[in-house]
Formats: structure tokens, C-alpha cells, sequence
């Protein structure tokens, strides 16, 4: 009780932005003329947690602002892989990756070019096999990596939040950033860690507080600004190295954050913004395991790849070589995140074959070399302990989805007369599949009055399988699997560079990691990893839960129409999230 108290008596200190019933008995319909957005976006916060922590108290300012003054999106999703670039490029595109590129946050690339100096631009091809080298391997989380990934997407057209908003657009450090670190930041980041000596050190561990502080000393009150977008990341890096995760000690962390969100929230109020702003809490993704136990190794890398097949294997930071044997020969693992694996081979045998992407058939005999002979990499991959999920590219319109448990299925990618995509999930058998969705009682009342098997055995739109599939295991999974590996313009050419080989997907209670620690980890198209957080709180906004399915790319979309930003539907692949106002009739 006493808890409850103080905790009315803090929220009562923060001077909250008004709530929707507030502002909506004179708000028009829809939008307020000049209203701004503010983004708290929280890296990897479970939406369950927020709600748990929320009911025990432990959460003032959330519960206030969000779960009693706002909407929230119970059934909003991230991409596959539910990793934090691929997300972040979904968030400030509106588009799937198949039309930005960012599919990864370790890039791989089977051939690079010379000289630098053609960034962005392809060479001929009599000129590109006189330059090619490769493979190379890139970190695109290093700390170049916002700025640069920005400048890839600005060179290829894609239009971002900063292409409509210009200067209207403000924001903290991010993963992918026009100017990365923005003005000022970090001035006050040394102000805020207050130790120059060990400052430098420190700030990767602040970035919460930090980015908080920057946000409250130099953008909220900025006349210019339309679009805020703050980035909290710590919830999501200590979850990463806490064996409970958020169901343990990062749960302190948030407390934390929540402490600043009130802090921000007063500012917010202090310059007179309350009344014409909207305010997004949101994250990239979920985080998987915590819940009862930490999640145990499966030594993917380590033992399947490096012993068992006998190959020299690579992880950005990390390698696994073999002596006596050319290490310029290996295995690439992109496992960042720890919950998928994304495999990149030499062709057909891996001694001696070029780096170019393996075919089905080369995967189920593929050549180890003296003494291993052939494997059937799919069915190996599949039957190994920690594995859930494996995936292989076919071709342009296929993708095999593997699970050693269950019949194989196809997921085919077609366009309609009208030129619209479609898409087509094909069990092997009609009693089974590897998602699960013939069994799930979700799928069969969404599918219902129609057989699943039937409504399945039809290509349906992207909308169409989302609905269906929003209460699996494995929500949205047949469209982001066949995005992560379809290529459109302006990327369409990087197609045979960058498709991985094999991809594989971690079972629950089970992690991919190799840093030798413990903690919860996201990239499986599980549903604690893809479902996202997600509310809106502001003017005219109603109250409660809308079970609408959503995806992360309906978010541009929606703050460029809360802020009255016209732009060319056909840009974006998300839609603006509708129903939202309290007094649209």
C-alpha cells in the first residue's frame, strides 16, 4: 500500500502530458494541426513485462501515461530476423527489407569490389572480376555503423523519416542515424558521466541516461521539431548478459528508465507541449527466454560446425580454425542476436568450392572433403540439439522450411493479375507442418468457416496471413520469411552476394551465442521475439487495447499522419494505423 502511495504522489510530481479524455472534448477528429511526435523507443522490451511490472507498481509513469492514458497495440510485430538493424531499417523506411537491404547485423558478402571510390555503384562485370576480392565480412554494429548504413540507404533512394521531416526531424544516438552522434550529444554525455578520464569507457554503459538527458537539455522545447525519436538500448544489452533477463535483474533497469520517461514527461510538459503531442513507447523486438530458466547453449557454431563437420568457422569477433588447414577456407556465421544463424558456404564443397550460393541439391550432399565425405547439411542441421527452424532459398519465388519434428513445407511467393503480392504456405502433408499453423486453434478460427488446410492451399495477400497467424508461435512468419529472402529495387542486384546458404533458428530454451555467457536472446521468428511494444498516448487518442494486428512498418506511416506529412503511398510498404482517435464517428 505504502508503495502505491508514493508512487500516486510521483506521478502527481511529474505533471503528465493530459491524457486523451483531457484533449479530445475539443481535438477534431483525427490529428491536431501542428501536433508533434515523440518516439521512447526501448530496445527489446517485452510488451508482457511492461504489463507485470506496471500492475506491481513498479512502473509509475508508464502505467499512468501509457497503460491508463493511452492505446495499446497488443498484437504489433517486428521482421524476421527479429533483430535490431533489420528492425530499425523497418522503422525509419516503412518498408520490408526486401526493398532497403538491411536483412543483417553482421554483413556478409561472397565478393566485394574495387576500387572504394564506386560506393553505391555497381562496376561492369568484365571490370568487377578484374577488381572482385572477397569474401567480406561486416560489422554493421560497430560504432560507424549508423551513419554509414544511413548514407547506403540515402544512395539507393529509399525515403526515410529525415527525407520528409529535413530539419523537423530530431533524435538521439540510433542504430541507423543521419548524423550519428547529433549536436550537442556528446558534450552531454561527458556532462552526464562526469569522469573525462574514463568517460569514453563509461558512455556505451550510460546510453540510457545519456540519451535521456540530451533529450531533456537539448530537443524537447526545439520550435523545429515535429518528429522526436529517443533510443534507450540498455534494457535489450543487459538483457543479453543477465541469465533471467527482464525476468530478473534488468527488470531494474527499466525502473530506471521509467524514473527518466517521468522526467521527460515534465519537460514535456514545462515547454508547453502537452496538449499538441503525441507520444509513441515502443520497442524493436522481444527478447526469448528468462521467464522460469536461462536459456542453454547449443554450440551451434563450436560443435556442429567447427567439430563435427571439421570446418574452420567464423563469427564476427571470433574463429575457430583447424591446424593444418588454409584458413582462408571456412564457414561465416552471422549469429548476432543468438537466436538465428545465417550460413554462408563455399559452393558444393568446402575445400575447394567458390564463394556462390549453394543450391538445394548441393546442401543435401555437400562435399567435406578427405575423410568426411558428403552430408546431408539440411536434415544434420535439423536433427541438432538447440535447433528449431531450418530454412533454405530455392529460388526467387521458394523457401524450404525444415524441422527435423515435422513434415517440410514451401513458402511461395506469387504476384496476382493486379501485380499484388501474394503468398502460399505448403505443408507436405495435410496433418503437420513445421509452424504449427494446421494445429493452432488460432489460425483454425481465423481461417474459420474454411478448413486451415483449404485456406492455406490459397496464395493470400500479406494483411490476409498476418491476421491468421497473430496468435501463433510463430506470428507473420510465412510473409517475413519470404522477405528476408526476396530482393527488390533498388537492392535486387545484391540478391547472390548476400542470401545466406542455410538459415536456422533457435528452439526456446535453447541460444546460438559463443560469448561464453548467459542471458535472453531475440532473432527467431518466435513469438515472445517478434512481438513488439507498442503504445500511443496524446491528443484525441483513445483509451484501451486495439488487437488490430500491426507490423513495424505501419509506424512511419502513422507519425508522418499524426504530424501531417503527405507522402506517396507507393513509398512505403505500411499502412497508418487506423482507429486510434476517441471521437472519429
Amino acid at each position: 500500500m505504502r508503495a502505491r502511495i508514493l508512487a500516486g504522489v510521483l506521478l502527481a510530481a511529474l505533471h503528465p502530458v493530459a491524457s486523451a479524455e483531457e484533449v479530445g472534448r475539443v481535438a477534431p477528429a483525427g490529428p491536431i494541426p501542428n501536433a508533434r511526435v515523440i518516439v521512447f523507443y526501448v530496445d527489446g522490451l517485452r510488451p508482457d513485462v511492461v504489463r507485470a511490472m506496471a500492475q506491481e507498481g513498479l512502473l509509475p509513469t508508464i502505467q499512468q501515461v501509457f497503460l491508463e492514458g493511452g492505446l495499446e497495440f497488443t498484437q504489433a510485430f517486428t521482421t524476421f530476423p527479429s533483430n535490431t538493424l533489420t528492425a530499425n531499417g523497418a522503422l525509419v523506411t516503412g518498408r520490408f527489407p526486401d526493398r532497403t537491404g538491411i536483412k543483417s547485423q553482421n554483413q556478409f558478402e561472397r565478393t566485394t569490389r574495387l576500387p572504394a571510390g564506386q560506393a553505391g555503384e555497381w562496376l561492369p562485370e568484365w571490370l568487377a572480376r578484374r577488381t572482385r576480392q572477397g569474401p567480406r565480412i561486416v560489422d554493421l554494429l560497430d560504432k560507424f555503423a549508423p551513419e554509414d548504413t544511413h548514407q547506403v540507404l540515402r544512395r539507393r533512394g529509399v525515403p526515410m523519416l529525415d527525407t520528409y521531416l529535413g530539419a523537423r526531424y530530431r533524435h538521439t544516438v540510433l542504430p541507423i542515424a543521419p548524423l550519428n552522434p547529433p549536436p550537442l550529444w556528446l558534450h552531454r554525455a561527458l556532462n552526464t558521466i562526469e569522469q573525462p578520464f574514463t568517460a569514453i569507457h563509461r558512455i556505451p554503459h550510460e546510453l540510457d541516461q545519456v540519451n535521456a538527458r540530451y533529450l531533456i537539455e537539448e530537443v524537447l522545447g526545439d520550435p523545429e521539431a515535429r518528429v522526436i525519436l529517443a533510443w534507450f538500448p540498455m534494457v535489450d544489452k543487459l538483457s543479453h548478459h543477465s541469465p533471467r533477463g527482464q525476468f530478473g535483474d534488468v527488470r531494474d533497469t527499466l525502473i530506471a528508465f521509467d524514473r527518466w520517461l517521468g522526467k521527460m514527461v515534465r519537460r514535456i510538459r514545462q515547454v508547453g507541449w502537452s496538449h499538441s503531442t503525441y507520444l509513441f513507447l515502443i520497442s524493436d523486438h522481444g527478447h526469448v527466454g528468462g521467464t522460469t530458466h536461462p536459456s542453454r547453449p547449443a554450440g551451434l557454431v563450436e560443435t556442429f560446425v567447427h567439430r563435427r563437420l571439421g570446418c574452420n568457422v567464423r563469427v564476427v569477433g571470433q574463429e575457430w580454425v583447424h591446424p593444418g588447414f588454409d584458413p582462408n577456407r571456412f564457414v561465416f556465421v552471422d549469429h548476432q542476436a543468438w537466436g538465428q544463424a545465417s550460413i554462408f558456404l563455399p559452393q558444393a564443397a568446402y575445400h575447394t568450392g567458390a564463394w556462390r550460393r549453394n543450391t538445394l541439391e548441393e546442401l543435401l550432399a555437400y562435399d567435406l572433403g578427405p575423410n568426411r565425405g558428403r552430408v546431408n547439411l539440411v536434415d544434420a542441421l535439423g536433427r541438432f540439439d538447440g535447433v528449431d527452424l531450418v530454412l533454405v532459398k530455392l529460388d526467387a519465388a521458394r523457401v524450404l522450411v525444415h524441422r527435423a519434428s515435422a513434415p517440410d513445407a514451401l513458402i511461395h511467393l506469387q504476384t496476382d493479375e493486379a501485380g499484388m503480392e501474394q503468398y502460399r504456405y505448403e505443408p507436405s502433408f495435410p496433418e503437420d507442418d513445421p509452424l504449427g499453423y494446421l494445429r493452432d486453434p488460432t489460425v483454425r478460427e481465423a481461417a474459420s468457416p474454411r478448413p486451415v488446410a483449404q485456406w492455406m492451399a490459397e496464395a493470400h495477400s500479406a494483411e490476409e496471413w498476418l491476421r491468421v497467424t497473430a496468435g501463433t508461435d510463430y506470428p507473420d512468419a510465412v510473409v517475413g520469411i519470404a522477405k528476408f529472402f526476396s530482393w527488390k529495387p533498388p537492392v535486387a542486384q545484391l540478391a547472390d552476394s548476400r542470401d545466406p546458404d542455410l538459415v536456422a533458428t533457435a528452439a526456446r530454451g535453447w541460444t546460438f551465442r559463443t560469448d561464453g555467457e548467459t542471458g535472453t536472446d531475440h532473432g527467431a521468428p518466435l513469438r515472445e521475439a517478434m512481438r513488439m511494444t507498442c503504445f500511443l498516448a496524446g491528443p484525441n487518442i483513445r483509451l484501451g487495447q486495439s488487437s488490430h494486428p500491426h507490423r513495424i512498418i505501419d509506424l512511419m506511416p502513422t507519425i508522418l499522419h499524426l504530424v501531417g506529412i503527405e507522402y506517396p503511398p507507393e513509398s512505403l510498404d505500411g499502412t497508418a494505423m487506423e482507429g486510434i482517435f476517441s471521437n472519429v464517428e
